[in-house]
Parts: C-alpha cells; sequence; structure tokens
C-alpha cells in the first residue's frame, strides 16, 4: 500500500521542483477531521498509478501554504510537468482527481 511522503522542510519541499513526473501535494494538519477522513481514500485512489503524494502539514510549514496560496485545507494539487493542473479544496471531487493522475500517468 503507498503511503504519504512527508515534507518535513523547506528545502525538501523546494527539491520538488526536480522532479520530471507528476506528483500530488496535499496540504493537511493533524486536526483537520475532513483530511482524516479522505486520507484512506486518496492513498487507495493512487495505488494504480505511478504517482506520489508529498503531505505537508500546513501548521508547521507555514512558509509552504503562502507560497502556493493554500488558504484552506484539505487543499490537494496535481501537479505535471512543474505546473499546476488540478486544484480540489475542501470538497475534494474525487472523480476530477482521478481522470488527472490516469491521464497525467499515461502521457
Amino acid at each position: 500500500m503507498k503511503e504519504f511522503i512527508n515534507i518535513e522542510s523547506k528545502s525538501q519541499f523546494d527539491a520538488l521542483s526536480t522532479l520530471e513526473s507528476p506528483y500530488i501535494l496535499y496540504f493537511t494538519t493533524p486536526t483537520c477531521n475532513v483530511c482524516k477522513s479522505i486520507s484512506p481514500k486518496l492513498l487507495k485512489m493512487v495505488e494504480e498509478y505511478p504517482i506520489d503524494i508529498y503531505k505537508v502539514d500546513v501548521s508547521e510549514l507555514e512558509d509552504i501554504p503562502a507560497q502556493m496560496l493554500i488558504f484552506n485545507i484539505p487543499t490537494i494539487v496535481v501537479m505535471v510537468d512543474q505546473k499546476e493542473v488540478l486544484r480540489e479544496v475542501r470538497f475534494i471531487q474525487f472523480e476530477n482527481l482521478e481522470r488527472i493522475c490516469s491521464l497525467a500517468c499515461e502521457a
């Protein structure tokens, strides 16, 4: 089963800019109940795709949400070729997310 890759520093986050493969940024906090309910579903959905999910705790890394213009949680951002191709906020549409992941991994 896939697991989240925890981003623990700004430099670790900045290193993502060198990735060539698609990836997902998952912005959350430990106290977010919506996040707790969608996390297992998110992990299960991406199991069939060669895509990593990077989890950012916005309560610990405050510079990153400001840089990415994250105003609410959970926020899921899909990055392809270092461009944001999808952003889902609070009410996550898993159908959209799965469609974009499928297309991104085909390319």
